[in-house]
Formats: structure tokens, sequence, C-alpha cells
């Protein structure tokens, strides 16, 4: 079970206030327009469904900037990792990210051209029975 929290929208207000102003008689509905902000989609793969005692099983989390401009801040990715885990590995291409524990925190730097991806993956061995289940937080 994966769960995606986006919290990189916060342009839509901003863009629609000049709009809104006008319709209500006031406001300048010429003025420009703020440039689009970068939003961030997240997706998660695992290398399996299902594992037994002694797999390695790898997560791929790739964080997409599918807004039309460059990032202009820092993103953090918090990735929970199952508990049932061990031998954890990362890997990350467009990030940098922390010792993996029972939270993986990893940066994303200010610039992400629109379009581009960073890209972590990290994977363990499990040593007990159970469900795996990740968690993303962009």
């Amino acid at each position: 079970m994966t769960r995606l929290i986006r919290g990189a929208t916060r342009a839509l207000l901003p863009a629609l206030m000049p709009v809104l102003l006008a319709a209500c008689g006031g406001g300048d509905a010429s003025a420009p327009t703020p440039p689009a902000a970068p939003t961030f989609n997240v997706n998660e793969t695992v290398s399996t469904s299902t594992a037994t005692v002694g797999d390695r099983v790898t997560w791929t989390v790739v964080a997409t900037n599918s807004g039309s401009a460059a990032t202009n801040a820092t993103a953090t990715l918090l990735v929970n990792v199952p508990s049932a885990l061990t031998g954890l590995s990362v890997a990350a291409t467009g990030a940098s990210c922390g010792p993996a524990v029972s939270t993986l925190t990893c940066t994303i730097p200010a610039g992400l051209a629109a379009a581009g991806t960073a890209t972590v993956i990290f994977s363990g061995t499990t040593n007990a029975p159970g469900t795996l289940a990740s968690d993303v937080q962009p």
C-alpha cells in the first residue's frame, strides 16, 4: 500500500487571483499571471509482490517535476522503510539521501527542470514474514 501526499500545487491560488478579482469588479484583469509552479508526481514500484524470508526486495521511487517550470527550492521525499528489512542499500540519481533506518530522507535540489526526474532506489533483505509496505511522502 502506497500513500502519496502531494503538496507542491501552491501556485493555483496566485494564478487565479487576478481572474477572481476581475470577476468581482476589482483588481486588474490584465495583470501578469505568475509563472507556473513546479508540481511533483511521485511513483513507487517494488520488485516483487510476494517475498519470503531471505529474499532481496527493491523499491524504486521516481519524483517527476510535471510542472512547466524548474523548481526554485529544494524538495524532500520521506520514505517509510518496512521494518522487516536488513542490509539496506540506497542509490539515488538527482537527489541525495541520508542513511536508511526506519525513514529514508532524500533531498531533491532546486533547479530540477520541467519534466526532470529524481530517482531513489532502496533495497533490503526480508528478515521476517509479513507485509512489506512502504510509504512515500513528497
